[in-house]
């Protein structure tokens, strides 16, 4: 007995088809992969010239803190700030910095370029230039990727912004603060505020994703002076809170294999000035 001669046709075609697309489903399936490499590497592109725009813009608002014309302890806490808002733009990236991979990201976080010149002069003067340059090596999946582009791909950006707002106190031979007006409150408050956990010995908040941190104020208004305003920020996307406190606010794990880092800040106002306090909470990887 003869088969129709059409279905002796119809089996081998199939047959067919199925052994084609096994063996071209590895290619797609690598092509895919690496659309995806090449994805990350645009985002990743964007991302640092993100943080390096932050970067220098928050450099050109608060140079005092490289000046040395900003009291010592709120210099320090600028620069730190500085440091983690780069970090936190940085940590969602495959994207290693300079220096030792086992240190903190914050501190390989290069310092601002107040010489972007070159010319061996730096200037702390408003309307000079600031500069924030980043580079790191940003590693790929697929290994025919690495192949392409010879290895991680190194990504940089750099940004400059003019310097607006120094603040001269006078304390290393800056130009002298300007006189109290008349009458009423002639000192400044001094921030400070304590947190729920409490502080580990390194000066930080460690604690783990889903954690409710509360922050409670113990600010001084100075003699004959009240603390007139607070702005409570928390190094994460949530609204400036306003009041007085105590506030609480949850933290949560930012993504990727180190642990995120939040910068509380605290900014107090009376009719003579204004003061910040800030303290790094740290969010252990879940």
């Amino acid at each position: 007995m003869r088969l129709p001669g059409s279905l002796l046709q119809t089996r081998p075609s199939r047959g067919q088809a199925l052994v084609e697309f096994a063996l071209i489903l590895p290619l797609l399936a690598l092509l895919l992969v690496m659309a995806i490499d090449f994805g990350r590497v645009f985002f990743g592109r964007i991302a640092i010239e993100n943080a390096a725009r932050i970067g220098a813009d928050f450099a050109a608002g608060h140079a005092g803190s490289w000046e040395g014309t900003t009291p010592v302890e709120q210099a320090l806490d600028y620069q730190a700030l500085y440091r983690t808002q780069i970090a936190q733009d940085l940590q969602a990236l495959n994207c290693e910095l300079a220096g030792d991979p086992s240190d903190p990201i914050e501190d390989r976080v290069p310092e601002p370029n107040f010489d972007p010149d070159g010319d061996g002069t730096e200037s702390f003067d408003d309307g000079s230039l600031v500069g924030v340059t980043l580079v790191c090596e940003f590693g790929l999946i697929t290994p025919l990727a690495e192949t392409f582009f010879g290895g991680p791909v190194r990504l940089s950006a750099a940004s400059e912004f003019p310097i607006n707002g120094v603040i001269h106190t006078g304390l290393l031979g800056g130009a002298p603060p300007p006189p109290p007006p008349p009458g009423g409150c002639a000192t400044p408050p001094e921030a400070s505020f304590s947190t729920d956990p409490a502080p580990s010995a390194g000066g930080r908040v460690n604690i783990g994703s889903g954690t409710n941190v509360t922050f409670t104020d113990s600010s001084t208004g100075g003699p004959g002076c009240v603390v007139t305003s607070w702005e409570w920020t928390f190094g994460d996307a949530s609204p400036v809170d306003t009041n007085e406190g105590p506030v609480s606010h949850v933290y949560v794990h930012g993504g990727g294999g180190s642990p995120t880092n939040y910068m509380a800040q605290l900014s107090v106002s009376n009719s003579a000035g204004s003061d910040t306090a800030t303290i790094t909470v740290r969010v252990a990887r879940p």
